[in-house]
């Protein structure tokens, strides 16, 4: 395994390789579970797309609307927010489908 460094610095290394590819994305979908509220840098994708007015939906699962909504930073205009519970895959692709048309 590389060492990648001081590791207070994986946010900013992360964000810097992801920048180029959200500025070249048409839209997005966060998925935020338990595990991804957990992490530091995950949100920075997500947030990411949210400033760029390209975040198309975030889908829960096992989390609360609101809980992943404030770790994204999201306060005005949230996109729509989709839980994922008692729902087959099939169900969740067409429901965003539908989101994503809109």
């Amino acid at each position: 395994m590389r060492d990648i460094g001081d590791p207070d610095r994986v946010p900013f290394l992360v964000y810097r390789a992801l920048h180029p590819a959200i500025a070249k994305s048409r839209r997005g979908i966060a998925i935020v579970t338990a595990s991804f509220l957990r992490k530091r840098w995950p949100g920075h994708e997500s947030r990411g797309l949210y400033r760029n007015d390209k975040l198309a939906a975030v889908v829960v699962d096992g989390v609360g609307a609101d809980d992943a909504l404030r770790f994204l930073g999201i306060s005005e205009q949230p996109p729509p927010v989709l839980d994922r519970a008692g729902r087959s895959a099939t169900e969740l692709a067409a429901r965003l489908a539908r989101v994503i048309k809109a």
